[in-house]
């Protein structure tokens, strides 16, 4: 499920750009948020906030959130559609779900409750596995969002890699699955710190640091020890990286 949402809203961030730099209709993109509503209700809440930042942030786009805000507004029966039917179909059963899903995202019942800094350190971790050894250059593909953050690709990317993150961490049942949205934005980040390397205003430490990045990956032992997946993933094998499969 995870790389399915995951491959939705990458998509979804994409058709968001290409709707507010090339003028284009944002249909496509509301209709990827649909999909993600459908998949999951209460991540779709995610890029919605982020969108309106976005516009909040940059002002040669404010002009392009009422067709945003107006095409949206349309989409919404189709959106509503799937969950309103589940809702007359089992009224009763669709309580007891809510409730039960409340609970757990707020640490109750028999979930392990933990802060949000307990819950970056674990996702912390877990990036390190799942996306070794490229999570070696995630920190320098999120410090050229930030050197580009007036750039209006680098401004989405940055903000969005942010709230997810922030939304796991504040979100008390953590599993290594949840934060695969993530994995693409950091990709991406990081080809963009590769391809700065070119340009005549890279950072005097770009290549020297890029460098120290890869000769750590035979230095950096990750056991099995470790491994997040090894004790809750039930789905995955121990050997496969989240980065692999998606």
């Amino acid at each position: 499920m995870e790389p399915v949402v995951a491959c939705v809203t990458t998509l979804a961030a994409a058709a968001f750009l290409r709707a507010t730099t090339e003028d284009r209709s944002f249909v496509p993109h509301h209709l990827l948020l649909v999909a993600l509503l459908w998949l999951k209700a209460a991540l779709v809440a995610v890029p919605l906030a982020v969108e309106g930042l976005y516009f909040a942030l940059t002002p040669a786009q404010r002009a392009r959130s009422r067709a945003w805000l107006r095409q949206g507004l349309v989409l919404l029966p189709i959106a509503a559609s799937w969950h309103g039917f589940q809702l007359a179909r089992n009224w009763e059963a669709f309580g007891t779900t809510l409730s039960t899903l409340w609970v757990q995202a707020g640490g109750g019942g028999d979930v392990p409750r933990a802060g949000a800094l307990a819950n970056a350190g674990y996702y912390a971790l877990t990036f390190l596995w799942g996306g070794f050894p490229h999570a070696l250059l995630y920190p320098l593909g999120l410090l050229s969002l930030w050197r580009r953050r007036s750039d209006g690709s680098a401004r989405l990317l940055g903000l969005l890699a942010a709230a997810w993150f922030v939304y796991f961490c504040l979100v008390a049942l953590r599993q290594p699955w949840y934060i695969t949205p993530l994995y693409p934005l950091l990709c991406i980040a990081v080809a963009r710190w590769l391809a700065d390397l070119s340009q005549p205003d890279a950072p005097p430490f770009a290549v020297p640091a890029t460098a120290l990045a890869l000769w750590l990956v035979p230095w950096t032992r990750i056991g099995y020890g470790t491994n997040p997946f090894a004790t809750r993933a039930t789905q995955l094998r121990d050997q496969v990286h989240l980065t692999t499969l998606l």
